[in-house]
C-alpha cells in the first residue's frame, strides 16, 4: 500500500479567540486524512489558549504549543520546528480554508510532481469597508494556472504580471524546502522576504500556480493588516529590501531573475517611502529617506528614473498628485 504523504498546517495563535473556532474547524476537517495541525500559541492573553486545549482533548492530530509572545515570524518558525509532515502550508488563526484545500494541493503535486503549488483566495469584510476587501487580490494569474515550471521562472513571471501575491498563507511546499529557511523575526512584511527566498534558493525545485480559491481572509479591524501604518511598516520594507539584496549577490546580474527581484526590492522601497509619510517625526523621517534613497540605489537602478528619486526623497508628491486629480 502506497504510504500517504502528511501534511502539517501550522497556525500561530495570538488573542483571536472570537476567530479560532472558525480557523481550527477549517483545518481539522479536511477531507484529506493525513494531516496535522501544529498551533502555537504565541503567549495570548484572552481565551485562546483555553479554545486550543478543548479542541485538543477531541483531536488527537491538533499539536498545541505554548511560548511566550514574540510575535508571528517566530510563532511559525516554531511551527515549522514542531512539524512532522512531508508538506507544510501556513494558516493565520482569524483567517480560514476550504474543506477541500489538503486535498486538492496533494492532486496537483502528485499529478505534476512540483514542490510548491500556489493557489487562488479571496478577502472578505468583518468590520471593514467592502472596498478595503476588494483592496486583496489574491487570484493567481489565469495565463499560469496548472502551468509547471522552475520556482524561480515563477517568480519571473508573476512579477512581469504584477501578481505576485507573498502570504505564505497561499501556497504549500516540500518541508525540505524549508530546513535552511525561516521567517524574518520581529518585522513587519516578513512575507515578501521569505516568499521570495523560498522561490529563487534552489533551481531544482519546480511549482505552480492553480485557480482553486482555497484561501479566505478576513479583513478586520485590530490586525496588522489594516491597522494604521508606522514606523514597523517602513522598518519592515526597509529590512526586507536589505536582505533581499543580499540574496541578490547569488544571482547572475545579467539574469531575468535579478531583473526581477531588483524590481521586487524597488516596490519595497517605494511602499516604505509611502508608509513614511504618514509619520510625523521629521528628522526621523529625513534619517529613513536617505536610506532609502542608498537601498534605491543599489537595485542597480534598473528602470529607475529621477522621478522615482523624488518620490522617494519627497513621497508628499505623489500624495499631492493624487489630490489634483480628485479636484
Amino acid at each position: 500500500m502506497v504510504r500517504q504523504v502528511k501534511v502539517s498546517i501550522v497556525i500561530p495563535v495570538f488573542n483571536v479567540e472570537k476567530y479560532l473556532d472558525k480557523c481550527l474547524n477549517s483545518a481539522l476537517n479536511q477531507d484529506y486524512p493525513n494531516i496535522e495541525v501544529v498551533a502555537i500559541n504565541d503567549g495570548s492573553e484572552d481565551k485562546s489558549l483555553e479554545i486550543l486545549n478543548s479542541y485538543s482533548e477531541t483531536w488527537t492530530n491538533l499539536k498545541v504549543f505554548s511560548q511566550n509572545n514574540q510575535g508571528l515570524s517566530v510563532a511559525r518558525n516554531t511551527g515549522i520546528e514542531k512539524s512532522t509532515g512531508d508538506y507544510v502550508m501556513f494558516l493565520d488563526s482569524d483567517d480560514y480554508i476550504a474543506l477541500n484545500t489538503v486535498s486538492t494541493l496533494i492532486n496537483y503535486i502528485s499529478q505534476y510532481g512540483v514542490n510548491t503549488v500556489f493557489f487562488s483566495g479571496c478577502a472578505f469584510n468583518d468590520g471593514h469597508s467592502d472596498e478595503l476587501a476588494r483592496y486583496f487580490d489574491y487570484e493567481r494569474p489565469v495565463e499560469l494556472h496548472q502551468k509547471k515550471m522552475p520556482s524561480e521562472q515563477l517568480f519571473i513571471e508573476l512579477n512581469k504580471q504584477n501578481k505576485y501575491s507573498v502570504s505564505a498563507c497561499l501556497y504549500l511546499t516540500l518541508k525540505n524546502n524549508l530546513s535552511d529557511l525561516r521567517f524574518y523575526p520581529a518585522i513587519y512584511h516578513e512575507d515578501n522576504l521569505f516568499t521570495t527566498q523560498l522561490l529563487l534558493k534552489d533551481k531544482s525545485a519546480e511549482a505552480m500556480c492553480v485557480s482553486d480559491v482555497l484561501f479566505y481572509r478576513r479583513v478586520r479591524p485590530g490586525s496588522i493588516m489594516t491597522e494604521a501604518k508606522s514606523m514597523k511598516h517602513v522598518e519592515g520594507y526597509i529590512i526586507v529590501s536589505e536582505q533581499l539584496l543580499k540574496v541578490s549577490k547569488k544571482i547572475p546580474r545579467n539574469s531575468e531573475a535579478f531583473v526581477a527581484l531588483m524590481k521586487f526590492v524597488q516596490k519595497c522601497i517605494y511602499a516604505s517611502s509611502s508608509d513614511l509619510i504618514r509619520q510625523r517625526v521629521s528628522w526621523l523621517s529625513l534619517k529613513y529617506r536617505l536610506k532609502l534613497i542608498l537601498l534605491l540605489f543599489k537595485t542597480r537602478r534598473i528602470d529607475i528614473t529621477s522621478k522615482s528619486y523624488l518620490l522617494v526623497v519627497f513621497p508628499f508628491l505623489s500624495h499631492l498628485k493624487k489630490l489634483i486629480k480628485t479636484k
